[in-house]
């Protein structure tokens, strides 16, 4: 017996409808069977990977490897504030570089490429200056070195706190100011005011 097109026309739908609540009643279970999203820490493996420990290494001073300038920032473009000279000794302001470089405070603030320090030796912190000649500035206005005693060839200011080591022998000379000059090996080699009227520009480091 022929089959009418209205009657297979009802068979079709009733076929499509009964396949959609299967669907919809196996959808649940088909859900649990899907294995669980990535989270968004998968994308940062980074923050996965335990980082080692670094020590604190801020305050601490470090010598040049070879001669280097330091920058106002941390890039070359930032533009230089000062040329230090090979196993020239700076203080560090921070425990870790950023980018390459490092901050620094002592002899001046600014940045430094990390690549070039290394350790100041216990002995002798640069230019052949011990340990037992270090001195602190105590002048809060900070410490202006020079060429030479009462030259007008100024090389650089440090700031307040910093540290400056002494040649060894230590080198002095009074001028007609009363004004006691000395000599120093480190940071920047050249001659400072140690004391001057009583008032005592540089004191040893504790």
């Amino acid at each position: 017996m022929p089959v009418s097109s209205h009657t297979l026309n009802r068979f079709t739908l009733s076929s499509i409808l009964l396949l959609m609540n299967l669907w919809a009643v196996q959808s649940p279970a088909r859900a649990t069977m899907m294995p669980p999203l990535h989270s968004d820490h998968s994308l940062q493996p980074s923050l996965l990977i335990a980082q080692p420990t670094q020590p604190a290494a801020r305050g601490q001073c470090r010598s040049l490897r070879k001669a280097a300038f330091i920058y106002r920032g941390r890039s070359f473009e930032s533009g230089t504030l000062m040329r230090l000279d090979p196993d020239q000794v700076v203080t560090l302001a921070e425990n870790t570089p950023v980018n390459g470089f490092i901050a620094i405070d002592n002899p001046e603030v600014g940045y430094i490429q990390a690549a070039n320090l290394k350790p100041c030796n216990s002995t002798t912190p640069g230019n052949g200056s011990g340990v037992g000649l270090c001195r602190k500035i105590a002048a809060k206005e900070g410490l202006e070195i020079w060429m030479q005693p009462n030259s007008k060839d100024f090389l650089a200011r440090l700031p307040y706190k910093s540290l400056v080591y002494l040649t060894e022998p230590p080198v002095v000379r009074q001028d007609t100011g009363d004004r006691i000059w000395v000599k120093l090996a480190s940071p920047v080699p050249g001659w400072a005011i140690g004391s001057m009227k009583g008032i005592t520009v540089l004191t040893p480091c504790t």
